[in-house]
């Protein structure tokens, strides 16, 4: 396991090293999710995402126009049912 030490200036910036920078393909302009987990554990992730125009498409297409809201409840089943599927 490799670590790497950045410090964090005045403005709550870290320069995130080179190697780490590589590993994850950021460029200049990328963005970056920062996740704490229950434990208390923090992760630095790169979003499957990157901006509003990157999900364009993403979802596919409807064969029959839905209302957003008939949308929203159908996702929210979804995420139930995927929730409690694996106890």
């Amino acid at each position: 396991m490799k670590r790497y030490i950045a410090t964090v200036t005045t403005k709550g910036q870290v320069t995130i090293p080179k190697d780490v920078r590589e590993y994850l393909g950021l460029n200049q302009g990328d963005t970056v999710t920062f996740v704490i987990n229950r434990s208390g554990e923090v992760m630095l992730k790169v979003p499957k995402y990157r901006d509003l125009d990157a999900l364009a498409g993403a979802a596919g297409t409807l064969d029959t126009p839905m209302e957003f809201e008939e949308m929203l409840r159908i996702a929210r089943e979804d995420a139930l049912e995927e929730k409690f599927s694996h106890r």
